[in-house]
């Protein structure tokens, strides 16, 4: 598997996650349970925008 399809399948993979969690987040707002999904979603956030970074970067589409 090269660089290409294995930061395509990191980001689907993480994108997910972050809708997963934001749904969560949601669903259990003005709760400690939402807050710590808000926080996750945040830092899942983050976590797929520096796997766009490499992607742009190392990848050429």
């Amino acid at each position: 598997m090269g660089t290409t399809e294995m930061l395509q399948r990191a980001l689907t993979y993480e994108e997910a996650l972050l809708r997963n969690y934001q749904t969560y987040a949601a669903q259990a707002s003005s709760t400690e349970i939402g807050t710590l999904f808000q926080e996750l979603a945040q830092d899942k956030a983050a976590q797929i925008e520096r796997l766009k970074a490499m992607f742009n970067r190392y990848c050429k589409t």
